[in-house]
């Protein structure tokens, strides 16, 4: 017998070390019940339920003094033989324990008592756990269950909106684009350098883009610089710690799969116009800039005949210069809308996810597999996005004394997406085209072509492509060594490699003369070229340290001291070529035009020592101290090396004897006090700052003897003497909890000083050439609050509901930057992050003799009249000025508006009754400023005809008979600019509270479940982006953030879901 269990151990040794990856912590070894099949006693059979009678799923149910033991079933039920006289312990995180003699009994009723306290839930900290009572820092927890509920393939999504001062919002480039990152901060701007949360993903440094929530258990957000300061330099902007399933000993196989098909179409688009009335409105322009009508009567007639008879009469006719080209411009005379045209009605997208997990006696094992495709909701372009997850956990108690662990994760992506015709490496720019697309250009021409000029149809369907595939890989080997019994020494490393390949193929757009034959060109699509890149990027990173934990008497001490190591390489290469031979072949061994080869490597490096003192007496008084000495490659040498402590204390007042007797025990049941303060490096700047490099590059714009020489351009200075940005926070909150715990409350205030930011070292004219060298010489102070309220209730055995209400708010302020002048539209001294400056206006000027008596504007532009803006003369000098932009000399700029959000909420309602349940999870914004820039999608009317175009909204400007207009007098010259002057008539606001997610679920019957061989099956429909309550201009969504010169970004989805979770 002992032969065959060496085998086994051997065996499940071999599976470890040839790549078989299970996951079981130490906590749960140290809980973990050895279940074993007792032949003799009886057998015993019950159930556990709540006090309101709902049945408790998972509980442990052990022969005390033995490994015997069971859990129950999704009905709470259990049985398993015992001996005669067995007592039973029974266990259930946030119930009571009980034990229960089984003498003379064997079916058992079981009712678990909730623990009120409520307070022994163990979050998930840097390098450990900790129980939430005995927390000092700012740390907010997402668990299982409410990830779980959530549809989205994307855990920013999931994540939104959900703990307070974590901020995410739509990528301000790609927006809703299909597999488009999200763009996110703890706490606000962390620093004028930039910079996101670090992620850890079991430890491991991950983008957070490649998780798959269907793997994760839970999610801890550190927040202040007492949670994170145990990373030290990556720690700057928050912590983000991500624990992924795993499997528990003595576990038979377990095997989860869901599934969710959704169909999704853009939230928001601008309402399009009749060409008749574009035409009209357009004339108008042209007449109150002193030119001629665009549109002849003649096309206005046929625009009204086609109306009338679009199957019979053409869309547009022969260029009158060019008899056999089609006439576009003010010659056309069809009636498109083009935002229906190009985006879906509806695009088709599926999600599936399949776990195993179990475990043996010594070994626990999970394996999860995920399949994401997300289609795109752009007409025509057969843009998708694809990700192919594996997450696999393994652990094995080898030794009483030793556990090793392998975790490894495995993601495949890939993305498709369509060329832009206005720019060959941004695809984006299309969304400018869409912008100016005229409604009286047709889709097609007469002969059933494709139109060109304007239209971007062609560009979507035949206008090549942008494909991009990664493949991002994670081995995470572990061991745990049990030196003593207090004592434990871990060690980890973890190898993470990514390899990307991206070809970027731009076709030759083509149409077709009136001919029919002769072919055309677009315009500015008239040549074909493919960019192909690969890079590889390696990353390393171990870390050792000591776990030291001691109980004596009322007083627990916990330590840990160890150290890291990080080390990165990436390595690119790209190269392109035009003029393919085939385009059916689409590579450079098949171009034969102009190329050009470029490479690129980079690598940093970092290694830091920590330390951690936790120390408790009773749970009452708490006290943690941290340190972290940390170096990086990224500074010279002499300046690498910073020491970033952090100190944070607890009471927990209402473990006093002399709580019980005040009247307030009565409602409160709990109440923690805590404060913190600690400091935290960033290192986020670019390698190489402090040494010499001379850019190289190759094919020189001239020809020199026949040949595009290799040349050199200007250098970047050296940044000498550059060191750590250092963050210093101060953190004080509460935790509470009302009505027998019913109801919980945390809150927290905080003050962020980020000293010695990047900045520039010197004020030069524009001039110099060269960017100008860093310094560390700025700062950033930012304050802010957090709110968190929860109540929880089961009325009865049918019925619960649980209410989350989460609010955040931060400001930011520069206390100190080099800018001497003062110059209000960059950073300085006083400047409010996210200030908008501009002009106050008087609404708009209704004749002519009152623009005459007004202030003069001529600074501004030379003429103005009835209908131009009528801006506001604050210094009371006569003239509206814009000084010399600086503070000392605004003119009559003021700060207008601010950009930042402020008060981000989050409200979620959920609930059960009997089989059905039910959520609900609205998300806002109290307070955001917007100034659209220039963008055609908002003023419609730019400064030349060829680049305007209207919407609905644009519709709304001043006429002698439309006085009270929003929008004024439009032009088709660069005398528009003048009314297009920032100023706060038009602004838009950005506040807005949305029904981001409704969700109706049903688990049918256990009869049911049990005739398909289930153990449990729930069925869901879910809505994302319902309903959104705003008062922007109804065109724009205010989620997305604008792309201020080019029209909008790719638009986020309103979505509808069907799903289906299995347990087997």
């Amino acid at each position: 017998m002992k032969s065959l269990l060496y085998l086994k151990k051997l065996f499940l040794l071999v599976l470890l070390l040839s790549g078989f990856t299970i996951n079981m912590p130490a906590s749960d070894i140290q809980k973990a019940h050895y279940w074993e099949t007792q032949q003799d006693g009886r057998k015993i059979t019950g159930t556990v339920v709540d006090g309101v009678g709902v049945p408790i799923i998972g509980a442990n149910i052990v022969e005390i003094g033995t490994n015997n033991g069971t859990i129950t079933d999704v009905n709470g039920k259990f049985s398993f033989n015992v001996d005669n006289d067995a007592t039973i312990h029974i266990s259930y995180i946030g119930y009571l324990e009980q034990n229960i003699s089984t003498i003379g009994q064997d079916v058992l009723n079981i009712i678990l008592v909730e623990d009120t306290k409520a307070l022994d839930e163990v979050v998930v900290v840097g390098y450990g756990t900790q129980k939430k009572i005995n927390l000092t820092g700012a740390v907010n927890q997402v668990t299982q269950e409410r990830l779980e509920k959530s549809p989205f393939s994307n855990i920013n999504k999931a994540l939104q909106g959900v703990s307070p001062g974590l901020n995410i919002l739509p990528s301000s480039k790609y927006g809703g684009e299909p597999g488009a990152s999200m763009d996110f901060n703890i706490r606000g701007i962390g620093s004028l350098s930039g910079g996101s949360p670090y992620v850890l993903v079991d430890g491991m440094p991950m983008n957070i883009d490649n998780v798959n929530p269907d793997d994760v258990e839970s999610i801890s957000v550190l927040k202040d610089a007492s949670a994170a300061a145990i990373y030290g330099a990556r720690a700057t902007y928050g912590v983000i710690l991500i624990t992924t399933k795993s499997g528990t000993t003595d576990m038979k196989m377990k095997t989860t799969y869901s599934n969710n098909f959704s169909w999704a179409a853009p939230t928001t688009l601008p309402k399009g116009i009749n060409s008749l009335i574009f035409a009209d409105r357009m004339n108008m322009a042209a007449i109150n800039s002193g030119q001629n009508k665009l549109f002849s009567d003649d096309t206005i007639e046929r625009m009204k005949k086609y109306q009338a008879d679009p199957e019979n009469f053409p869309s547009m006719i022969s260029d009158p210069t060019d008899p056999n080209g089609w006439g576009y411009w003010t010659l056309a005379n069809g009636n498109t809308d083009w935002y229906d045209v190009y985006f879906k009605n509806w695009t088709f997208s599926q999600n599936h996810n399949l776990n195993v997990s179990g475990g043996s006696k010594n070994a626990s094992y999970f394996i999860g597999l995920g399949w994401n495709d997300e289609g795109g909701k752009l007409n025509f372009a057969n843009e998708k996005y694809q990700r192919f997850n594996l997450t696999s956990n393994f652990s094995l108690k080898v030794t009483d004394w030793m556990i090793l662990s392998l975790k490894n994760k495995f993601t495949r992506s890939y993305k498709k997406y369509p060329q832009s015709s206005e720019n060959v490496t941004d695809r984006t720019a299309i969304f400018g085209m869409f912008a100016r697309n005229w409604p009286n250009y047709p889709i097609y021409t007469p002969n059933g072509d494709y139109a060109m000029d304007l239209n971007q149809v062609p560009a979507l369907a035949n206008g090549g492509f942008d494909k991009q595939y990664s493949t991002d890989l994670w081995v995470s080997p572990s061991l745990e060594l049990k030196l003593t019994e207090d004592l434990k020494l871990k060690a980890d490393f973890s190898y993470n490699s990514i390899a990307s390949k991206r070809n970027n193929f731009r076709a030759i757009i083509q149409g077709f003369a009136v001919d029919g034959v002769t072919p055309v060109r677009h315009y500015s699509q008239n040549y074909n070229r493919i960019d192909q890149t690969s890079s590889f990027y390696e990353y390393y990173t171990s870390n050792i340290f000591f776990d030291f934990k001691k109980n004596i008497n009322k007083h627990s001490f916990t330590t840990i001291v160890g150290g890291q190591a990080e080390m990165s390489n990436n390595f690119s290469l790209n190269g392109w070529r035009r003029d393919l031979i085939a385009e059916t072949v689409p590579s450079i061994r098949t171009a034969t035009g102009d190329k050009d080869v470029s490479d690129g490597m980079s690598h940093w490096s970092t290694l830091g020592a920590f330390a951690r003192l936790t120390y408790n007496y009773a749970e009452k008084y708490l006290f943690e101290v941290n340190g972290r000495y940390d170096g990086s490659s990224r500074f010279e040498r002499g300046r690498r090396w910073g020491f970033f402590p952090s100190a944070s204390v607890g009471y927990n007042i209402w473990k006093e004897n002399f709580w019980e007797n005040l009247k307030i025990n009565s409602f409160v049941n709990s109440l923690k006090i805590r404060a913190s303060y600690g400091s935290l490096g960033n290192q986020n700047v670019a390698n190489y700052l402090h040494v010499e490099v001379l850019p190289i590059s190759t094919n020189l714009a001239w020809i020199m003897d026949g040949k595009r020489p290799n040349f050199t351009s200007v250098p970047n200075n050296t940044s000498l003497g550059l060191t750590w940005e250092e963050s210093k926070t101060t953190n004080i909150g509460f935790d509470a909890g009302f009505f027998d715990n019913k109801l919980f409350l945390v809150v927290d205030w905080f003050n962020r000083k980020t000293i010695n930011m990047f900045g520039p070292g010197e004020t030069l004219p524009s001039v110099f050439g060269a960017n100008v060298p860093l310094k560390n010489n700025a700062t950033l102070k930012t304050n802010g609050i957090e709110l968190t309220l929860n109540w929880k209730q089961t009325i009865n055995q049918d019925f619960k509901y649980n209410i989350d209400f989460v609010f955040s708010d931060n400001k930011s302020i520069v206390t100190q930057y080099n800018n001497p002048t003062n110059y209000i539209h960059g950073y300085y001294e006083g400047k409010t992050v996210g200030e908008i400056w501009g002009f106050e206006t008087e609404g708009l000027f209704q004749t002519d003799q009152e623009a005459a008596n007004w202030a003069n504007q001529s600074i501004l532009y030379s003429k103005w009249g009835a209908g131009d803006v009528k801006y506001k003369d604050l210094n009371g000098d006569g003239k509206i000025t814009r000084g010399n932009q600086t503070l000392s000399d605004p003119g009559d700029l003021k700060v207008i508006g601010n950009s930042y959000p402020r008060f981000v909420y989050g409200i979620n309602f959920n609930c059960n009754y009997k089989k059905f349940d039910f959520d609900m999870f609205w998300q806002g914004i109290g307070k955001k400023d917007i100034w659209m820039g220039n963008n055609p999608s908002f003023w419609g009317f730019q400064t030349a005809f060829w680049n305007s175009s209207l919407q609905k909204h644009n519709l709304d400007f001043w006429t002698v008979d439309n006085s009270d207009a929003y929008f004024p007098k439009p032009y088709l010259t660069t005398e528009n600019n003048k009314n297009h002057e920032t100023s706060k008539r038009y602004l838009q606001n950005g506040s807005y509270l949305r029904l981001k997610n409704i969700q109706f679920g049903y688990t049918l019957p256990e009869s049911t479940s049990k005739q398909l061989k289930t153990e449990s099956i729930r069925l869901y429909v879910n809505v994302e982006n319902l309903i959104t309550f705003s008062k922007i201009m109804d065109s724009f969504d205010p989620e997305t953030n604008f792309g201020l010169s080019s029209g909008l970004v790719y638009p986020l989805s309103k979505s509808f879901y069907v799903g289906i979770n299995m347990n087997f």
